[in-house]
């Protein structure tokens, strides 16, 4: 019962086009209808999923808004057997943003499950979905602000705007079974921010990155 009042809350609060979706038709039905007897009270977790709009950019030097982008924030959320009372809601969550990175979307993760087990007992999924908006939304400033930042940067050198030791270099190299390290090679340029192309050969051919 309080499984189901929750969510008939959730799909209140979550009303827009998209924002409270489920597979279960027994689900469905229910938010609906308010009708209790759609659900099968011997289902052993009820899932659905939450898509949270996180406003991102600024808007405070206007009343135009046109520099505010929307980010998806996409929440899996499963209600076992137990809870709330004595078991924690699972959530998982996905991040719609051209700037994050999966070390974002692990710790998004972490901070979810961390949230959830902290709060057996009590009804959590909308207080846990919200404290994940608080959270995307201040990553993503930050990861906009840096990438701001080195586009002005990359924009003033190349204008011939050169700071003290500030240098810019084209290298070459060549890589055995460049297959296998293609991986660590794009996640090694992202913290220094390095752009380049990657070729593939094969055997008698030569590779360069």
């Amino acid at each position: 019962q309080r499984q189901l009042e929750e969510i008939q809350a959730l799909a209140s609060i979550f009303g827009g086009e998209d924002e409270f979706t489920t597979s279960s038709s027994q689900l469905r039905s229910f938010v609906e209808t308010g009708d209790y007897d759609f659900v099968d009270r011997s289902l052993s977790t009820l899932s659905f999923e939450l898509r949270v709009v996180v406003e991102s950019g600024s808007a405070d030097d206007g009343d135009d808004d046109s520099d505010v982008a929307a980010t998806g924030l996409c929440l899996s959320c499963t209600m076992p057997a137990g809870y709330p009372s004595h078991t924690a809601a699972a959530m998982t969550g996905s991040i719609e943003h051209v700037l994050t990175k999966r070390a974002d979307l692990t710790e998004l993760n972490a901070m979810l499950a961390r949230s959830c087990s902290e709060r057996i007992g009590e009804e959590c999924i909308f207080e846990v979905a919200d404290a994940a908006r608080e959270w995307v939304a201040t990553r993503i400033a930050e990861l906009e602000s840096a990438s701001s930042s080195a586009t002005e940067k990359v924009a003033d050198l190349v204008e011939g705007d050169w700071g003290h030791g500030d240098s810019l270099t084209r290298s070459f190299f060549y890589c055995h079974h460049i297959r296998t390290k293609q991986a660590r090679v794009y996640e090694g340029s992202e913290e220094p921010r390095l752009s380049g192309r990657v070729k593939i050969g094969w055997p008698g051919a030569s590779s360069h990155a």
